[in-house]
């Protein structure tokens, strides 16, 4: 069976060039106005949920087809030439402007210190429905979209772009998969009403896959003792409609909610076949494995890759969970996001294998521990 005809997973949505100053040197750094500091060279990689969940698909040992908008520019030409180095050329869905910049990202990774990004949108504002062009979606099993609020068009006016691209997916059998991304303060998509977007975007949504940042952020619960705020949020957004949520925990792993609705998860079944049973009101928390943590820009993303691989390759609820957690421990080994992520067979072998938890930072009570 060729590439064009295999199922594969579908990736569209923010994409950017990440740009990565080496900072390993500079441990007694105090950022201040006016300094000035020597740095390491800089690498430029894809970065944004097309270039970090769609690459580690790929590594993962997925066919991916990967979708976005990019700019007539320098960074946009470099992006091109890095998937074409990774990827065959029927799964590049590139779309050029030459009224826009392609966005980019300055990631600064201090020693001992938390990320931070200087974010550029650029031609992802300018991003539709109508670039999942046909060919995009044919042969695929799952259509996954990430970082509404980095992309203006799929954001605004309630979320009408994202409802009119995952009920085109639906039509044709193919499961729907949303990341988010926390909106900027004093951007555009910090003033949006997220509740509402919620509530209108993922009854058609079949796997919601945020952080918990993001959603504390979006929907601001009010309990307080973590697992019971988790389930809360989990049960709101089941709620709204989704049939599996998935909340990324940073170093404490990430948390699973499911849908007790055999209705609901119907829709999964063109992913899941006769699998979806294992996946019907299922709750667990995933622990991080234990790995030497170089950088954890992507990890996100790299977990949503292992996911969403363990489903579309027949894995159950848990499974699905445990190959995230472990795929995202691979990519923090790496101080880019997918260099460190081995094929899916060799993560469920490590796995398999005993592979060390990282302790919760909390009491886990009654949900099960994967």
């Amino acid at each position: 069976m060729d590439f064009l005809t295999k199922p594969n997973i579908a990736v569209m949505g923010y994409l950017c060039l990440d740009l990565y100053p080496d900072l390993s040197e500079n441990r007694a750094w105090k950022w201040e106005p006016g300094m000035l500091r020597e740095v390491g060279s800089c690498a430029g990689l894809p970065g944004g949920a097309v270039g970090n969940t769609g690459l580690a698909l790929h590594r993962l040992g997925i066919p991916v087809r990967l979708a976005a908008r990019i700019g007539d520019d320098l960074f946009g030409r470099t992006l091109t030439e890095c998937f074409h180095r990774a990827l065959p050329g029927p799964a590049i869905h590139l779309k050029t402007g030459a009224d826009s910049s392609t966005g980019y990202s300055i990631v600064l990774n201090p020693p001992g210190q938390d990320r931070m990004f200087l974010v550029h949108r650029g031609s992802n504002d300018a991003l539709t429905a109508g670039d999942a062009a046909e060919d995009l979606l044919d042969g695929a099993a799952l259509l996954h979209f990430g970082y509404p609020p980095l992309c203006r068009r799929f954001a605004e006016n309630g979320g009408a772009e994202l409802r009119e691209l995952f009920r085109n997916a639906h039509r044709r059998g193919i499961v729907t998969s949303l990341d988010m991304s926390l909106p900027a303060p004093g951007s555009f998509s910090a003033a949006l009403d997220w509740p509402e977007y919620l509530r209108r975007v993922l009854p058609e949504t079949d796997l919601f896959l945020p952080s918990i940042d993001e959603l504390t952020l979006m929907l601001k619960p009010t309990e307080k003792e973590p697992v019971l705020r988790l389930r809360q949020m989990a049960d709101r957004l089941l709620g709204y409609g989704a049939a599996v949520v998935v909340i990324k925990l940073g170093k404490n792993g990430l948390y699973l909610k499911t849908t007790g609705g055999a209705r609901r998860l119907k829709t999964l079944e063109p992913l899941l076949g006769g699998n979806t049973e294992s996946w019907r009101d299922r709750e667990y928390l995933a622990p991080c494995r234990s790995v030497r943590v170089a950088g954890t820009t992507g990890a996100g993303d790299a977990a949503i890759a292992g996911f969403l691989a363990g489903a579309v390759t027949g894995a159950s609820a848990a499974e699905a969970a445990r190959l995230a957690v472990g795929t995202g421990a691979d990519s923090v080994t790496r101080t880019d996001s997918v260099s460190g992520i081995r094929p899916l067979a060799d993560v469920r072998r490590r796995l398999e294998q005993g592979w060390e938890k990282n302790p919760l930072e909390f009491a886990s009570g009654t949900i099960s521990l994967l």
